[in-house]
């Protein structure tokens, strides 16, 4: 509430601040389509590791057969929770991004989602290779706060944008709320909510072009195995999520060049804390 209604962050203190950014993580980790997710992760987790090691034990495989293990169905009853407990101290991890809040001047509202945080990465991300963690190089972070407000964060070192003296930026194009509007349907499971009946053609045009063009994924989760960098003879399994297929790009946004070598976070320091 004290978001929406300052002048500048130079209101909040930096607990208030740190409180905001457990907000926005607790709230992209708490949805049905997370908990989705981490249901689909830990599945590919037993059918790729566990299930595998059952089979590697010479004393197991004397009393049960190998159709017997792929047969069976093992969940993690805390898988969710776990993502949830992690989600509510990986503020920090956020406390790089530099924020702006984004006034709309236009005559088309932002909408929300059923998964209304949408962490977004333009420069590396793509369909089936997802940079999306809290610490992702160029990591882009909308969550909208109002019909006229939303909340960016941003990853200086690959993006710059122009803003006032209070770190508000004024958007008076009404395609660039469009574009934003248009993540929270790459974002959401099933629900797509706006805030007046004014809006109904507008939201119903853009999710016509929407499915024109794109489905909703049912595999959320993405795994994938990779060669230790250390130890050629190891291998990594990398669990991550389903990136955006669609590049988006804004106008009030300055885009930087994409690294050579893509870092594996912004700040060791932070991911270390």
């Amino acid at each position: 509430e004290k978001l929406n209604t300052i002048r500048g962050f130079k209101e909040l203190s930096p607990e208030e601040y740190m409180e905001i950014l457990r907000f926005i993580t607790f709230q992209s980790e708490r949805t049905e389509l997370s908990k989705t997710k981490i249901k689909q992760a830990t599945q590919q987790m037993v059918e790729m590791i566990m299930k595998p090691l059952m089979k590697s034990d010479k004393n197991l495989m004397k009393n049960v057969s190998a159709e017997d293990i792929d047969k069976l169905k093992i969940s993690n009853p805390s898988d969710f929770l776990y993502s949830i407990l992690l989600s509510l101290i990986s503020n920090i991890l956020l406390s790089d991004l530099i924020p702006v809040i984004l006034i709309n001047k236009t005559d088309k509202d932002f909408i929300f989602s059923d998964n209304p945080v949408v962490l977004y990465n333009p420069t590396y991300d793509n369909g089936n290779n997802s940079f999306r963690g809290f610490q992702s190089p160029a990591l882009l972070v909308f969550c909208p706060m109002s019909s006229n407000k939303c909340l960016m964060l941003f990853d200086s070192e690959y993006y710059n944008i122009i803003v006032d003296k209070n770190n508000f930026h004024y958007i008076t194009d009404p395609n660039e709320i469009l574009k934003i509007n248009r993540l929270q349907f790459h974002n959401c499971l099933d629900n797509i909510y706006y805030g007046s009946q004014s809006q109904k053609d507008v939201v119903d045009n853009l999710s016509k072009d929407f499915f024109s063009k794109y489905k909703k994924e049912e595999q959320l989760a993405l795994t994938k195995t990779a060669k230790h960098v250390s130890d050629p003879h190891r291998e990594l399994v990398i669990f991550s999520s389903r990136g955006i297929p669609e590049k988006i790009l804004f106008s009030f946004l300055k885009y930087g060049k994409m690294k050579t070598r893509t870092p594996l976070m912004r700040n060791k320091r932070i991911c270390d804390l």
